[in-house]
């Protein structure tokens, strides 16, 4: 990691600390829980690979931050979409049957990179998704 990135790392460090203090303060919090959580999981990740980089600015440890962003992030579609829709009841049916096949749909096509990058040459399918034995 070179000293730009290193610098750069510590500048989102700050900004995510401002933006974490910011929601707390105002009390947005309690509007969107899962954006605060996104945001600490942002902060840690961000953390562990700045001060550790040997152990974690890798590629399998990109990888499960990665996911664990995703994950979080559609958390928070998800929370905002009930909010949204829970003062429609009608609506509410309906974005959840949309909503429940936008999952299936997502969970299936993330099956499906991992499933084509374990068909993929050793090299390349390890910095996709972490070392593999044959």
């Amino acid at each position: 990691m070179t000293s730009l990135n290193l610098a750069l790392a510590h500048a989102v460090k700050l900004a995510l600390l401002v933006a974490f203090a910011g929601v707390l303060v105002r009390g947005r919090a309690r509007q969107c829980w899962a954006f605060p959580a996104y945001l600490a999981t942002v902060l840690v990740a961000n953390s562990l690979g700045s001060f550790w980089p040997a152990r974690f600015h890798t590629p399998q440890a990109w990888v499960v931050f990665q996911g664990a962003y995703d994950l979080l992030k559609m958390v928070v579609v998800l929370e905002l979409a009930w909010r949204a829709f829970a003062v429609f009841p009608g609506a509410m049916r309906s974005a959840r049957v949309v909503l429940l096949l936008l999952l299936a749909a997502s969970t299936g096509h993330t099956a499906g990179i991992v499933r084509a990058c374990h068909r993929l040459p050793v090299g390349l399918s390890c910095v996709l998704i972490g070392p593999r034995t044959r």
